[in-house]
């Protein structure tokens, strides 16, 4: 008995379909540019978000916003680039580059 699947030979044209519009958007500037604490938090994960939330020893830039968007504190995707590959043997370091006058509790 002989199976006979319709269509298998479009696999390759579509899969470079979708990797050429995969291409498109990440070079088109569609990925989110700004971060909230929660979407940092999400990002960088390892604590439960109230003590991520009330410890900005742990936060991004000392919980110092790059700025503010529709009233929510924000970091800039650079800022989070930089933050998430500190780790905390690193932070006071960091704190320190950025004046942040975050502490560890």
């Amino acid at each position: 008995m002989e199976i006979k699947l319709e269509g298998v030979e479009k696999i390759p044209e579509i899969l470079k379909s979708v990797n050429e519009l995969k291409e498109l958007i990440l070079n088109s500037g569609l990925i989110k540019e700004w971060y909230t604490l929660e979407d940092t938090w999400k990002a960088k994960g390892g604590c439960s978000l109230s003590t991520f939330k009330n410890n900005r020893f742990f936060q991004c830039k000392g919980g110092v916003p790059d700025g503010l968007v529709n009233g929510r504190r924000v970091w800039n995707k650079k800022s989070v680039e930089e933050w998430i590959m500190i780790t905390d043997e690193k932070l006071p370091e960091y704190h320190q580059k950025y004046k942040t006058g975050a502490v560890r509790k």
